[in-house]
């Protein structure tokens, strides 16, 4: 009830003054990662921040800085939205706010791009498809854990609920490795033979 209330304050401040964009679209990516993205706030707060335009390329100027498009990038993504125009003008926004955008951030477009696909990426501008490849390739996603342990260190960063699945799976002889990093992300199991995170 709080991200909904918020959520629509954040709607009536949009349309009065352009100042509330970077708070909207956190806010819309912060109500997607609670449930409550597509047919909810999320959603509703995409899509206000779209037709207002701040979203646009070549839209109003300065309003929507780079932490603001990267977060609005990956509820775009989380709600359905992922549309070539609107990714392609959004990482436009991050290239021109590059200072503005932390790791986190970075890891959001990442992740964005991701769940965007394929196909809407090759619909996409050169320059924008080379500020993903050289910003948001290697950087690492968010993990509940923090960084990711060294890897000399990953069968002893397992929880004990994950140690006790490990030694169930080895009484059990299914192959499995404790602790691999996949595409920059902390998996505690996983199964080579299975293609599979358990």
């Amino acid at each position: 009830q709080l991200l909904e209330a918020a959520g629509k304050q954040l709607q009536v401040q949009l349309k009065a003054e352009d100042s509330a964009a970077n708070s909207a679209a956190q806010l819309a990516l912060a109500a997607c990662e609670a449930g409550l993205g597509r047919g909810a706030v999320g959603e509703q707060l995409v899509e206000t921040l779209c037709a207002s335009g701040l979203a646009a390329s070549g839209g109003k100027p300065g309003h929507l800085g780079g932490r603001g498009a990267a977060s609005l990038a990956l509820a775009a993504a989380a709600v359905g939205r992922a549309e070539p125009q609107l990714f392609e003008a959004l990482i436009s926004r991050c290239s021109a706010n590059e200072m503005d955008l932390n790791a986190a951030a970075l890891g959001d477009l990442r992740l964005a791009a991701m769940l965007a696909g394929r196909g809407v990426l090759d619909q996409m501008d050169s320059h924008a498809l080379s500020f993903l490849r050289t910003m948001c390739d290697e950087v690492l996603l968010d993990d509940p854990r923090g960084f990711p342990p060294p890897a000399n260190e990953y069968a002893e960063s397992l929880t004990g609920f994950e140690s006790d699945v490990s030694k169930a799976l080895t009484s059990c002889e299914v192959p499995h490795s404790r602790g691999s990093l996949l595409s920059g992300v902390f998996f505690p199991l996983t199964s080579h033979a299975m293609k599979a995170a358990i």
